[in-house]
């Protein structure tokens, strides 16, 4: 590739990283029951009224919602996921009950955030019909962030 010539933009190609977030939320959300039916700890949690701080302990406000989220963590950070992997990756930490994730969507909003960051223009991605069926079997609404 030595040959290419200086200034050359190159189009296409996947997306470079992704960042993929499980979040559930309602006023009235109990983190514990969140956690008990998925069987997973969460990233962070809140219920409504909480107070939120920043690092360095200073307030910020107050929860107007309650929320339970969990992050996923890349494998490697050299080495970047496929978007599909990483949901793939998230779910699996999850209970497969479809009768608990049911429960879940009757009280709560279920949405997954995913982050995508493109280091050159035109990147594209293809989510598989299976991890679509996968998504709505459990409630979850799928938003992307580009």
């Amino acid at each position: 590739m030595s040959n290419i010539p200086e200034g050359t933009t190159w189009f296409g190609g996947p997306v470079d990283r992704c960042k993929v977030t499980l979040h559930i939320s309602a006023d009235k959300l109990d983190p514990d029951e969140v956690t008990i039916l998925l069987g997973q700890v969460p990233t962070s949690a809140r219920r409504t009224g909480d107070l939120i701080f920043n690092s360095k302990g200073k307030q910020l406000g107050i929860c107007r919602r309650g929320t339970w989220s969990l992050q996923h963590k890349p494998e490697s950070d050299s080495i970047p996921e496929e978007l599909e992997t990483a949901i793939l990756s998230l779910l699996s930490q999850l209970t497969s009950d479809l009768s608990a994730w049911s429960s879940l969507g009757a009280k709560y909003k279920i949405a997954l955030f995913c982050g995508l960051f493109l280091d050159a223009p035109n990147r594209g991605l293809e989510l598989s019909a299976d991890l679509l069926k996968c998504l709505g079997d459990r409630g979850i609404q799928l938003g992307l962030d580009i």
